[in-house]
């Protein structure tokens, strides 16, 4: 029931767990039996320096797409 209110009852366990065989930064495989880090949007990360590494990235690049647009 809990699925079904966040939007997942059409998946599977399979078809979730899918973006977390990969860490989203380093490309590198994430052990089942490893901690996963994760981020609001279904990203998944090998360690606490990757997740941190992408999170700096993205406000970096979130950051030039705001000065490029007030020109």
């Amino acid at each position: 029931m809990a699925s079904q209110q966040f939007g997942y009852s059409r998946w599977n366990n399979t078809e979730m767990a899918g973006f977390l065989k990969q860490c989203s930064h380093c490309n590198r495989m994430i052990d089942s039996k490893s901690d996963i880090f994760m981020v609001g949007d279904l990203r998944g990360f090998c360690s606490i320096e990757c997740r941190d590494k992408q999170l700096a990235q993205d406000k970096a690049a979130k950051g030039k797409g705001k000065s490029s647009n007030s020109k």
